[in-house]
């Protein structure tokens, strides 16, 4: 007698998302629909309906919340990173960057390659631009304590509260993109365990629809598409086909659902920038909100657009809008 488990000892919902959580959505919107056909029809399924429609709208909310905290880690990364590298980013060509005007201003009070100039940056510029952007940082705390430490000379401790500015800026940038890779690693952890209870609803649906189609077994499989668990073979979506800014409520918007899309993000590019992911819609949705903490400098003019996503990735960009900011 073979002691090997019972095919149905295994939940091959569960099994088939593990370490594929976006798998878990292309399978919820394939048996909601069915689940609610089956039980208009069959009373015996609306528990397993009623069950199956609280797990969805769990996994939803979880899903979303992952999303829009990738997102903002995202946006929080690029911010963080366009600060340092500011430093030496001219704003026009008439304007020197920060550290052009910084070196100047060492230079005004210690020849080059002097003691002094050596203390306060002994490997010249690359002391500031060298490294990680963490040993970036450091640096600069060290330059700026340097800086202020030369009383004897004002114009170089003044350059210190500058330099000061310039790091407590940066620094508050790190945190914020430190707090959203905080708020990621939870928004996943709180899926995980959504990710186990909409799984074993779905096993739940099938013992309960074998019951229930104990003499016709063969309509087990019309409560889902067994091909998604043994082959998920769905393809990127299409792009959307139109895309509509209003930015009195910040939503940019598409009017026909793009095939494969189960969600819509939202990009823009500012002048210079690059493309920036702000945003993601809740399943379904042909609308994305952009949190009200995300800013447009006036005067300046971006694109934005939707990409569509589901459980193989995104579609390159739908239709670009541009938008002058007042």
């Amino acid at each position: 007698m073979s002691d090997a488990p019972s095919k149905y000892a295994e939940n091959q919902f569960d099994t088939a998302t593990q370490d594929n959580a976006s798998l878990m959505s292309e399978i919820l919107a394939d048996v909601m629909p069915r689940i609610t056909a089956a039980a208009a029809i069959h009373s015996e399924l609306i528990p397993a309906r009623d069950l199956l429609v609280s797990m969805n709208a769990a996994w939803d909310a979880a899903e979303t919340v992952l999303a829009n905290a990738e997102a903002g880690q995202i946006g929080a990364t690029a911010a963080f990173e366009n600060k340092l590298l500011s430093l030496t980013r001219k704003p026009d060509p008439d304007t020197n960057s920060p550290l052009d005007t910084w070196d100047i201003t060492i230079a005004g009070q210690a020849a080059y390659g002097s003691p002094l100039y050596k203390t306060l940056l002994p490997h010249g510029r690359e002391t500031l631009t060298a490294g990680t952007y963490l040993q970036r940082l450091d640096a600069l705390n060290a330059f700026r304590l340097r800086l202020t430490a030369q009383v004897a000379k004002p114009a170089l401790v003044a350059l210190g509260a500058t330099v000061l500015a310039f790091y407590n800026q940066a620094v508050a940038l790190r945190n914020t993109q430190n707090d959203f890779k905080t708020d990621v690693d939870n928004a996943r952890t709180d899926q995980e365990g959504v990710r186990k209870l909409c799984a074993a609803a779905l096993y739940g649906m099938v013992g309960l629809g074998q019951w229930v189609f104990r003499n016709t077994p063969a309509l087990v499989d019309t409560l889902y598409d067994v091909n998604i668990l043994r082959d998920p073979a769905q393809t990127k979506p299409a792009a959307p086909a139109d895309t509509s800014w209003n930015p009195a409520t910040l939503t940019l918007a598409t009017t026909v659902p793009a095939s494969g899309a189960t969600r819509y993000e939202a990009w823009r590019q500012g002048p210079g920038g690059t493309p920036e992911l702000l945003a993601v819609g809740e399943r379904g949705a042909l609308s994305v909100q952009i949190p009200a903490n995300i800013t447009f400098d006036a005067g300046d003019t971006y694109q934005l657009w939707l990409q569509s996503r589901n459980s193989r990735g995104s579609s390159g960009p739908g239709p670009k809008t541009t938008w002058q900011a007042p």
